[in-house]
């Protein structure tokens, strides 16, 4: 408990010490403009930052309070998880292997949809547990709640209810349990929770779930033999290579033992809600581009699973490793020795918008807007009262900046100060043309570290706007 309390309170003063990444800023975005759901996300965590937000103002502690309590939430949690398959001695160590994960630093720290899924997913599996095991129809409706809250934060969740049904399958001690009303309850329960999700879809022409599954697949289409090789390098970062090998072996015995009829019902549990979004991964990974955190969920019944197993040698060399990637973690956070290439990073934000606040006075009637995706607009957005537009200026999707409700054609006949990051040559010049009688580039703002230039942003005069495209 002393490494659990010392290790939240460090993660709590970590909060103020850096600049929020662009997708912080953006999910800030969902928390100052509440719906029942967004276009790339379902709603959890703008409902989560909306009380902050409005309570504390625009701030890293109002974004970052969020999920450093919903982390500590999620580590008590998986204490009473571990709880149900561990002795109290072998819980500890167990426990202490979990708390000090890279990934849960990394949720702890970061403001986004996996947060609420994490912690939802933990305790889904509890309820479950407990509603497989000979618990009541209590159980069974806390586990259909807590499902449909876990889909609430993360589609990924569908897979929950999956696990359910695969598990009740191909385990003939539970298997009589579908014969029962209780699982196929609990899942309209994990659907009537999710309604928010299909309205807003509904509403708006089933746009996140197109954005979320044909959309996403076109954008992330590519051809690499060496994709899977890719997901375990970057799975060995996340949880640490110790931890990533022993859950692989252990789903290795887990597999084989149940091809022979001789493993207990608390592994096949677990093995159902762990190995099936890891195959899936790796399955597509050859074909599509898979992000660090979308096999998050994994973990959390994988590190029971791999307690079940683990010997002390795994708690030593893994927290060895943690101990590295937290020392190396709190010095980028901290001094930022190692630029991060892109938009993706955590300085100079701030600087920005400053920047950005003067060339605006110099031209009052002009409005703002960015192609750099959501991030430069959601950064200027949060550290500024700016209004500031993306790519739907050009007639190019914006995310959820299409669904703010601000009308682009109110800015027809207006100029335009066009804000972006230096990448080279620019990608939109014809569009550009298209929108605008002219556009000159203007003095470009360098944003410093010490004395030393460290980023660049193109500025440009954009004269006539003619309106967003049809």
């Amino acid at each position: 408990m002393g490494v659990f309390v010392a290790v939240s309170l460090a993660r709590l003063a970590m909060i103020p010490a850096y600049e929020l990444m662009p997708m912080e800023a953006y999910y800030a975005l969902y928390g100052l403009h509440p719906a029942l759901s967004y276009f790339d996300h379902p709603p959890m965590i703008g409902w989560l930052l909306w009380a902050p937000l409005e309570l504390l103002g625009k701030s890293e502690w109002s974004v970052r309070l969020v999920p450093w309590a919903a982390t500590v939430g999620l580590q008590l949690a998986a204490w009473l998880l571990l709880g149900r398959f561990l002795p109290r001695r072998r819980r500890a160590a167990a426990w202490l292997l979990f708390v000090t994960l890279p990934v849960v630093t990394g949720l702890s720290l970061v403001a986004c949809p996996d947060v609420p899924l994490a912690l939802f997913w933990t305790l889904a599996l509890i309820a479950l547990h407990r509603a497989v095991s000979g618990g009541g129809p209590a159980s069974w409706l806390l586990a259909g709640l807590l499902m449909g809250l876990a889909f609430d934060s993360k589609y990924v969740a569908l897979l929950l209810q999956a696990g359910l049904v695969l598990f009740l399958v191909v385990s003939p001690r539970h298997r009589r349990l579908l014969r029962t009303p209780w699982p196929y309850l609990a899942i309209a329960v994990a659907q009537a929770v999710s309604l928010p999700v299909y309205l807003w879809n509904l509403e708006h022409g089933f746009a996140s779930f197109r954005f979320q599954s044909v959309e996403r697949a076109e954008h992330l289409l590519r051809f690499d033999l060496g994709g899977s090789l890719f997901v375990a390098v970057h799975q060995s970062a996340l949880v640490g290579p110790v931890v990533f090998a022993a859950f692989l072996a252990a789903c290795w015995r887990a597999v084989r033992s149940w091809a022979r009829g001789t493993l207990d019902a608390d592994r096949l549990f677990l093995l159902a809600f762990s190995l099936p979004l890891l195959a899936i991964c790796l399955a597509a990974s050859p074909l599509f581009w898979v992000k660090m955190n979308w096999p998050l969920p994994v973990y959390l019944a994988g590190v029971p699973l791999v307690a079940l197993a683990a010997g002390r040698r795994l708690f030593r060399w893994q927290l060895l490793w943690v101990a590295l990637f937290h020392l190396a973690l709190a010095v980028e956070l901290l001094f930022y020795p190692w630029p991060v290439g892109g938009d993706d990073t955590v300085f100079g934000w701030r600087q920005l918008t400053r920047a950005v606040e003067e060339r605006a006075a110099r031209h009052p009637e002009a409005f703002l807007f960015s192609t750099d995706s959501y991030k430069t607009p959601a950064e200027l957005r949060f550290y500024g009262d700016l209004e500031v537009h993306g790519l739907n200026v050009l007639g190019e999707p914006a995310y959820q900046l299409d669904y703010l409700g601000e009308e682009l054609t109110a800015l027809a006949g207006r100029d335009a100060l066009l804000i972006d990051s230096d990448r080279g040559t620019p990608a939109w010049g014809e569009a550009l043309d298209r929108a605008f009688d002219s556009c000159d580039e203007l003095e470009p703002i360098v944003l410093e570290r010490r004395g030393e230039p460290v980023r660049r942003f193109r500025v440009s005069l954009c004269r006539g706007y003619r309106g967003p495209p049809s």
